[in-house]
């Protein structure tokens, strides 16, 4: 990459990732945060990489070029944001000193992608034959990345109210049992596993609240929608395919659990 980047170079980018309609750069950008330019880098991501040509229904050599037009985008507008445009953009009479910080930030920026393209992978082999849960059938299906699946698994962890807070809720555990259990239990262990195994709620009690839990929380694919990853209409596409996979999957294994 050039130690200075164009404002014609950069009008392109934001074109590419944002759509043909912008026309000034510098007041398209300057209010923009790197975790927005990350959000609508990472849906072109899954839009044209080239691992998922087979699923596309397109050549993988037609979507190498595009993939790397995006990715060099992305690169040449974090680092005009970053740099606050002014010390990026040609302006005529930059000094030494100047051209040698953009030069290092650029450098930073490729060791960052560079890093950062460890966990951006995408499943390329056949669905497994059996039932899966809806973000395993997406990444398998190479409708997200090992990043994204992991992204959203951890959200929605986050999302479930706490068992212990469910316990007090109906006066299963007082305040003290929650602090004598938190206290005490090996960190690798549950908190309801461990609440059961020493006799604070009953196994009827367990099940209850690990129900009630996964109830409230907030639904998978909601994620994908909240993060841009997916529309309201892709999801629910993805949904059916996923619905149908597990049905042929059961028909598959017969009842003693054996292929047919």
């Amino acid at each position: 990459m050039p130690d200075i980047i164009s404002g014609t170079k950069l009008l392109n980018d934001c074109r590419l990732l944002f759509g043909p309609d912008i026309v000034n750069i510098t007041s398209f950008l300057q209010n923009m945060l790197p975790s927005e330019l990350r959000m609508v880098y990472r849906k072109k991501v899954l839009e044209t990489h080239p691992d998922r040509a087979k699923m596309l229904g397109r050549l993988e050599s037609d979507m190498i070029q595009h993939f790397k037009e995006i990715v060099l985008a992305y690169e040449r507008l974090n680092l005009f944001i970053k740099s606050q445009s002014a010390n990026v953009l040609i302006a005529g009479n930059k000094t030494t000193k100047q051209r040698e910080d953009v030069q290092k930030t650029v450098r930073h920026t490729a060791h960052s992608k560079k890093q950062n393209n460890v966990t951006e992978f995408f499943y390329k082999g056949s669905i497994p034959k059996r039932k899966l849960l809806i973000g395993q059938y997406m990444y398998y299906s190479g409708a997200i990345s090992w990043r994204t699946l992991l992204s959203a698994i951890f959200w929605q962890r986050k999302q479930r109210p706490l068992i212990g807070q469910l316990a007090r809720d109906w006066n299963i555990l007082t305040t003290e049992d929650i602090r004598n259990i938190l206290t005490t239990r090996n960190h690798r262990e549950k908190f309801a596993e461990y609440a059961c195994r020493n006799g604070f709620i009953t196994h009827f009690q367990y099940l209850a609240l690990l129900g009630r839990q996964r109830r409230l929380q907030r639904p998978f694919g909601e994620y994908f929608l909240q993060q841009n990853i997916l529309n309201v209409k892709e999801l629910d596409e993805l949904v059916k395919k996923h619905k149908a996979w597990n049905r042929e999957a059961r028909e598959v294994v017969s009842p003693a659990g054996h292929s047919r």
